[in-house]
């Protein structure tokens, strides 16, 4: 594993284990999963991680907020009957995640929490609130809204979509938005290093937010912990 791309931090903090390590997992990043069996980047992933984490290292599955996604792309089948079928789908891939966990040494074992995106909306001690607050602001903020539309259509170019359609695709990004702005802490470890392949006009939108180079009203009204972002392959 090679990090590509830096933000808000640098190679030094990292080498110096300065962080807990996140890793989240959309359940259909074809980089991290098989349909939904994990793919050998998840271990050569894991293993960085544990050799480069300040404590812990937490597997996330982005399961629950694909919705938007799956309601628009798979719009011949009711919400309740794509929700369904999301949480099994993120039920099989936290259990073979799991499987993978529990091959490894005990002391390794103890380093790695693994948690779905139900559990730790429930946990985070952020996430529900920064989460109303960018509701709030795509609601009343044209500009804002205006924003992350345009990176929703810059980041999803396999096909095109009605405006309807796209506003629907927005929700993911302001349901993520908590976790790529602030990250998460989970009981008494805060986890400030996320880990992931690429990028794209989402998160380099979530990161302009960070860094106060636009919508600085927004930034304000946001906790000052700000989560660290590498780009790995």
């Amino acid at each position: 594993m090679k990090i590509e791309k830096t933000f808000n931090t640098t190679i030094k903090d990292i080498e110096s284990r300065k962080f807990n390590i996140l890793i989240p997992i959309c359940v259909g990043n074809r980089f991290f999963l098989d349909n939904t069996s994990p793919t050998k980047n998840i271990s050569q992933y894991l293993e960085w991680a544990l050799e480069n984490t300040k404590d812990k290292v937490l597997i996330l599955i982005a399961d629950k907020i694909q919705i938007s996604n799956w309601v628009v792309r798979n719009s011949n089948v009711s919400e309740e009957q794509n929700m369904r079928r999301l949480m099994r789908r993120g039920e099989k891939i936290y259990e073979n995640i799991l499987n993978l966990v529990n091959k490894l040494p005990k002391i390794q074992q103890e380093k790695i929490d693994v948690l779905r995106w139900e559990e730790y909306y429930k946990k985070d001690i952020y996430c529900e609130e920064i989460t109303k607050i960018v509701y709030g602001e795509f609601e009343n903020n044209e500009e804002f809204r205006k924003k992350v539309l345009e990176a929703v259509r810059n980041s999803i170019t396999d096909r095109k979509f009605s405006e309807e359609e796209y506003l629907t695709l927005c929700n993911y990004v302001l349901d993520e938005f908590s976790l790529v702005y602030n990250g998460t802490k989970i009981e008494r470890d805060y986890y400030g290093l996320y880990a992931y392949p690429e990028t794209d006009e989402v998160l380099e939108f979530i990161e302009s937010v960070k860094s106060k180079k636009i919508f600085k009203d927004l930034e304000e009204k946001l906790p000052e912990q700000k989560i660290s972002v590498i780009l790995m392959k």
